[in-house]
């Protein structure tokens, strides 16, 4: 069971669920919209009204290694419920959804943690479901889409975050029970950048060409450069990843 918390708008659910004292684990906070809505390295989330805007209170009490899966994670889930509806969704490393070249939801996991342990994890997700593509700005409308201008048909978003919730829950208790492989192996068949050459700017503005050969099982990317040079790279050290 959950309990879910909804507002008409806020400045983010993140900000919301974080000022909840003492939350019980899956408590959920929705909104119709935001107007501070952020993504990963506090950029902004354009989400207006007609989309999934939510966070997911959890407590994880893993090692601070497995931030990156963390991520991973409600992305799967997130896919596995979209392709539901007839679309093929895939994960752009380590936690956007795509759609043919085009963004429709994204997943922003958010800790609590000591230097060994991440005691509580906010799990923000946005997806732009019953949305046009004139609510977006004019500079990201090519890059976007949702799931009304994919299928046609305007989507219960009750149902739809009942469906997300339940799949989150299932894969986390499944990557709990059966460990990394099984899961990873999964999101290995729906990452869009797997065997493909990218560029990688770092946290440090640098640009590096890689091919991305792997993921490891706390779901960092196993890169290779000018090659032969193999390395391991987790989220907290990219700024993003782009496809050549």
């Amino acid at each position: 069971m959950f309990r879910i918390i909804h507002v008409e708008t806020v400045g983010s659910t993140q900000d919301l669920a974080r000022s909840i004292k003492d939350a019980e684990e899956w408590t959920v906070v929705v909104a119709d919209m935001q107007t501070g809505g952020r993504g990963r390295m506090r950029r902004s989330w354009i989400s207006p009204k007609g989309g999934l805007w939510a966070t997911i209170i959890t407590y994880p009490r893993t090692p601070v290694r497995e931030l990156t899966i963390l991520s991973l994670l409600p992305a799967l889930a997130i896919t596995n419920i979209l392709q539901k509806h007839g679309i093929n969704p895939v994960i752009r490393w380590p936690n956007d959804i795509y759609v043919e070249e085009k963004k429709i939801a994204g997943v922003l996991v958010e800790v609590d943690a000591t230097a060994q342990r991440i005691e509580k994890a906010l799990i923000g997700i946005g997806i732009n479901v019953n949305n046009i593509i004139d609510q977006f700005p004019d500079e990201i409308r090519e890059k976007t889409t949702t799931l009304l201008e994919l299928t046609g048909k305007e989507t219960d978003l009750n149902q739809l975050l009942n469906a997300i919730i339940e799949e989150i829950k299932s894969i986390m208790v499944e990557y709990r029970q059966q460990g990394p492989k099984v899961i990873i192996d999964k999101i290995k068949r729906k990452l869009d950048i797997l065997n493909k050459e990218i560029v990688i700017e770092t946290r440090d503005g640098l640009y590096v060409n890689a091919r991305v050969v792997d993921i490891t099982e706390t779901g960092g990317l196993c890169i290779i450069v000018n090659n032969n040079q193999t390395y391991y790279i987790s989220q907290q050290e990219v700024n993003r990843i782009m496809k050549i």
